[in-house]
């Protein structure tokens, strides 16, 4: 069965929803479907841990609002996400592999850490404005900020975009904050393993279920322990 649900989820070139994966599977209950797709992302991370190199454009974006509202189930709040791509041709402006993370602000205190953890040193940084990369110069990166037309465009954002039309069509739109991030890390894998053939893909993904602890359903969920419920603070 699980073999059978690898093979489902990276046949599927978009991924599928947990709903799709228990019609597939025949399984009686939404909720285990919902804990293998966990899992299976979590797999997918771990498979997909290589950081980016070369010349790095990095770019932030909103997700949710009315259209996406069930991201945290209110229409005012949104999202925030950073995303750095790869830039293999600048003229083209074509992105190779990419890195997405949801952080709470746009500030210094999340998106250094991004940066340092997701790519690696040395790389060119093209950013829109040095706020918030404060530092990155003195760690081994060369930062650059974006200038005259080029500001108008951007990969890295054009990827949150896309991010979105994913969650809203592959995913209805039902993915809240609380996991996130595993769904956007995800769509990253997907994009950066796009052009791999089948076999490729299930191979990375079954190399991913060896470097990752079993996680039991209680820890998918966020409870503190097996015999508590979500709530319970205690």
């Amino acid at each position: 069965m699980w073999f059978k649900a690898i093979w489902w989820s990276c046949y599927q070139r978009y991924g599928g929803s947990a709903k799709d994966l228990q019609r597939y599977l025949g399984l009686g209950s939404y909720q285990t479907a919902w804990a293998w797709m966990q899992k299976l992302r979590r797999a997918m991370t771990a498979a997909d841990m290589l950081p980016l190199t070369g010349t790095v454009e990095i770019g932030e974006g909103l997700l949710g609002g009315s259209r996406i509202s069930t991201l945290t189930h209110d229409s005012i709040k949104e999202a925030k996400v950073v995303c750095a791509a790869e830039i293999n041709d600048m003229k083209a402006q074509k992105e190779g592999r990419i890195k997405m993370r949801h952080v709470p602000e746009f500030t210094e205190e999340f998106l250094v850490p991004f940066v340092k953890e997701n790519i690696s040193k040395g790389a060119c940084l093209i950013v829109r404005e040095q706020q918030g990369y404060e530092g990155l110069d003195k760690e081994g990166y060369e930062v650059k900020i974006k200038q005259g037309k080029a500001r108008a465009s951007s990969v890295a954002e054009a990827q949150i975009e896309l991010l979105q039309q994913w969650l809203l069509q592959t995913h209805r739109g039902a993915v809240t904050c609380k996991h996130l991030q595993h769904y956007i890390d995800e769509f990253c894998f997907r994009h950066n393993w796009r052009y791999k053939s089948v076999e490729e893909v299930i191979y990375r993904v079954l190399v991913g279920t060896t470097k990752r602890s079993a996680v039991p359903y209680w820890k998918l969920v966020g409870r503190p322990s097996p015999g508590r419920p979500l709530r319970d603070k205690g």
